[in-house]
């Protein structure tokens, strides 16, 4: 039973960052993509809804040259949110400059009964310009601080509660140092706004409910893709005690999330994305999930078919029996990943599995 989409606007992203699988898998995506507006034009025709559409992955959505006009798009045939009910991304905030925030909210304005923008997630993982350009490579922190104070002040004059922030901080030991400072540096500007919260990592469940949390700064654990999780967790925690949030680690993490619905019986029992979760990417392709980095469990391509014909076609069903059935074998990505979602028994019927 669908829930979420996942819409990459893209592939690109005009940052280095070096805990993004972009700079550690060198050639993993080396032609740029951008979701054709003709692809974006099947999706509004295949007459599913979803409760969230998060536009972006493995890339900086605000990139595409299309981006206002997405937008523009996605809402203009809302009506009565029969589409979605509210949009979500991540963005490093080096495009949304003064005029693109201005029109966004005119456009918000404008679409009040067709959905929302409910929260967008700035990734900025630094308080100081030396630190930044350790990690986000070929960004400039003062510019991306000026988008987004002034994005809260357009907020303000608005007159709209939305889209909420939150400016978020990966832990990793390149800044671990400015955890404290760069906290208390944003909570204190986001009190000037209204809401200043302070939250630490999330499991699923918890996760679910941030959207109808208030602007806050949201201190992150990294998933590490170089083996030394165990190491980035103890950093993650340690930090975590010391400003006094409560925290958990990417291991307990997990345990919480096994401990409930249908995956409480172990590793191999199903995950929810392959039932929930679609994700098409920026050139068309239709996946069941936003860990398939490498796109091994593709189902096909909205190039050549509608979404309902992929997402209720053979392999989609074949990779949903396998989850219930508990024998990932043929699915090395699925049998590999420490990233799953619970299965529960109302994210699933029988269309599924037809």
């Amino acid at each position: 039973m669908i829930k979420h989409l996942q819409l990459a606007l893209t592939n690109y992203c005009n940052l280095d960052c070096i805990m993004c699988p972009h700079t550690l898998e060198t050639g993993m995506r080396e032609k740029h993509e951008f979701l054709p507006l003709g692809v974006l034009q099947k999706i509004l025709e295949c007459d599913v809804g979803f409760q969230t559409i998060y536009s972006f992955y493995l890339g900086e959505p605000l990139a595409h040259p299309d981006f206002y006009r997405i937008m523009e798009l996605l809402f203009s045939r809302n009506l009565e949110q029969r589409f979605f009910q509210n949009i979500e991304f991540y963005t490093n905030g080096t495009y949304l400059n003064p005029d693109l925030t201005s029109r966004l909210f005119s456009l918000l304005n404008c679409h009040r009964e067709q959905g929302r923008i409910g929260r967008i997630y700035f990734s900025l993982d630094a308080v100081t310009e030396e630190t930044y350009h350790c990690i986000r490579r070929n960004g400039e922190l003062k510019k991306v601080e000026e988008n987004v104070l002034n994005f809260l002040s357009q907020r303000k004059k608005s007159g709209l509660d939305y889209p909420k922030v939150s400016l978020c901080f990966l832990v990793m030991p390149e800044n671990h140092e400015e955890t404290r400072k760069f906290a208390v540096t944003w909570q204190s500007r986001l009190a000037e706004f209204g809401d200043a919260g302070l939250i630490s990592t999330l499991n699923n469940e918890e996760f679910s409910a941030l959207g109808k949390m208030g602007d806050n700064v949201f201190i992150r654990p990294l998933r590490s893709y170089k083996g030394d999780q165990e190491e980035m967790d103890r950093l993650f925690l340690s930090v975590s005690a010391e400003l006094g949030i409560s925290a958990i680690s990417t291991r307990e993490e997990r345990e919480l999330d096994n401990s409930v619905g249908m995956r409480s019986g172990g590793r191999n029992n199903p995950c929810a994305h392959p039932f929930t979760s679609p994700l098409i990417d920026a050139d068309g392709t239709l996946l069941p999930c936003c860990q398939d980095n490498r796109r091994e469990l593709s189902l096909g391509s909205l190039h050549h078919e509608n979404f309902r014909e992929i997402w209720w076609g053979e392999k989609a069903y074949r990779l949903r029996k396998a989850h219930l059935n508990r024998d990932l074998s043929e699915f090395e990505c699925c049998r590999n990943c420490s990233a799953s979602t619970p299965l529960k028994d109302d994210d699933w019927n029988e269309q599924d599995l037809e």
